[in-house]
């Protein structure tokens, strides 16, 4: 896996098609990781939540992200802290796929 941010646009080939299927997509996406994922014909789960959440949030969340990435299915959150960066843990414990989405810059 590499860290390298990569810019594409619509029409570039990388473009997930599932995104680009959609009703108004984003012209233009930037990711870093294995994009390819974004095609990946597995089901997809969101698990997103507070950023100020208890420790039971956090420990449901984690292992619901895990059980759910055990059996196959891509947990999909944002990169902050608490719920969703719990519910990544959690699916990257159990070996298994999450992307994060961020609907701003990294710096937002």
């Amino acid at each position: 896996m590499t860290n390298e941010v990569k810019s594409f646009d619509i029409s570039n080939e990388s473009y997930p098609m599932l995104l680009k299927n959609t009703p108004n997509p984003p012209e233009r996406l930037y990711a870093a990781g294995e994009v390819k994922v974004l095609d990946e014909e597995m089901p997809f789960v969101a698990i997103i939540g507070s950023r100020r959440c208890s420790e039971y949030g956090l420990t449901v969340a984690h292992k619901l992200s895990k059980d759910l990435a055990a059996c196959g299915i891509i947990i999909v959150s944002g990169m902050a802290r608490g719920i969703d960066s719990s519910a990544h843990q959690g699916a990257l414990d159990a070996g298994g796929l999450t992307i994060a989405d961020l609907c701003g810059g990294v710096d937002d």
